[in-house]
């Protein structure tokens, strides 16, 4: 009986999950991404060889090149919700520790920039709060939301963005994505006109996950309540068939990271809505060469 238990509760949970209705909001999308293909620069600057990622540099370097940008956001130890994407400072800084055993004054006292180049000497690591006031009404923002928690200390971090986006009257210049749908789903709660994405991968390099947590979360099993708008999977999940499929059910689909040219122009050709890359240049050109 009990090796049945096991067998049962995550065939029954497949079936329920499986029966989630796809209900992205297409018109309003539309409203929010005017543009037919959408170029987002990965972390900020669409290259990665410009400027150091997930600074005001990164992403002035987007909105002079004409791209919307992504860029991640995490706690920091105050409760601040500051932009970086590794969850500790090591790499991309002159610090060292996580960023939420950091408080949001250690954070600022860091630099940012002069790891990637001297002239970038005393960049600092920006709060999502001062990249909105920046940039609200110039480009598209795409926010990813980093968190590895579940149920409701997961979704602190879906609320703390929602309620920032409706405080700054921002619902119509960004969107969010999470790798975690309870965040989305927290923030389809506390603000629901904020547009949101689903990343995915195939999950094959984090090996602490089951090969059902991972066909739950590659088949977006877990989406009936976080009910995203965008479908954001890595690039090697995404065909003609993956496009048709889900264009048929009204998603948006920005497929991550990619760089290669070829990639590029294979996806372009499938039909994805717009591209998540380093290289935001090529993208634009090879998108401008295909439709000619």
């Amino acid at each position: 009986m009990k090796n049945l238990k096991h067998i049962l509760i995550p065939f029954l949970f497949l079936i329920y999950t499986n029966c989630a209705t796809h209900t992205p909001r297409t018109e309003v999308t539309k409203s929010l991404v005017k543009k037919d293909f959408l170029v987002i620069g990965h972390r900020g600057t669409g290259d990665n060889t410009i400027a150091p990622e997930n600074t005001m540099s990164a992403f002035k370097f987007a909105l002079k090149n004409n791209a919307a940008f992504e860029l991640d956001t995490m706690f920091s130890k105050t409760g601040e919700l500051v932009v970086i994407h590794d969850s500790d400072v090591d790499r991309t800084t002159t610090g060292k520790g996580m960023v939420d055993a950091l408080t949001l004054n250690e954070l600022k006292a860091l630099d940012a920039g002069i790891k990637f180049s001297p002239k970038f000497k005393n960049e600092k690591i920006p709060t999502l709060e001062e990249v909105i006031d920046e940039f609200k009404g110039k480009t598209i923002i795409d926010i990813e939301i980093k968190s590895q928690a579940s149920g409701e200390e997961a979704k602190k971090i879906g609320e703390a963005v929602a309620k920032l986006i409706k405080e700054k009257k921002a619902e119509k210049d960004v969107f969010v994505t999470s790798f975690n749908p309870f965040v989305l789903e927290k923030i389809k709660e506390v603000n629901p006109n904020v547009i949101r994405g689903q990343l995915y991968s195939d999950f094959s390099d984090v090996p602490q996950l089951s090969f059902l947590t991972k066909y739950i979360l590659r088949n977006l099993k877990l989406n009936f309540k976080a009910r995203p708008d965008i479908l954001a999977p890595n690039f090697k999940l995404v065909d003609k068939d993956y496009v048709e499929k889900y264009h048929e059910l009204g998603y948006k689909i920005y497929p991550w990271t990619v760089n290669d040219e070829k990639d590029i122009e294979r996806l372009i050709e499938a039909g994805v809505d717009g591209i998540i890359s380093d290289r935001a240049d090529l993208v634009n050109q090879v998108y401008l060469k295909l439709k000619k």
